[in-house]
């Protein structure tokens, strides 16, 4: 029993992962990178040289009056430029 539970938690985990969306930028030069990801949380990233700066952390805001904002969020639209 607890090696299916085990199993279970790592195939949850696995699909967050999976199903997670990714936006990335970096600066004109390439040395910095940014990337954040969504998910069922909503976590960034930063990057320099190729090191990682920032790991994984997680974002999100809390205001006084209103529920916390960066939890179970989704992408309404994007939009993306490439260099011409």
């Amino acid at each position: 029993m607890k090696k299916l539970l085990t199993f279970s938690l790592l195939m949850l985990s696995t699909l967050s992962i999976v199903f997670a969306r990714t936006y990335s930028v970096s600066s004109p030069d390439g040395h910095i990178v940014y990337e954040v990801a969504i998910a069922e949380k909503i976590t960034f990233a930063a990057f320099y040289n190729g090191k990682t700066i920032i790991h994984n952390s997680e974002f999100g805001l809390q205001f006084s009056q209103s529920p916390y904002l960066g939890a179970n969020m989704i992408v309404a639209d994007e939009k993306r430029i490439t260099d011409q």
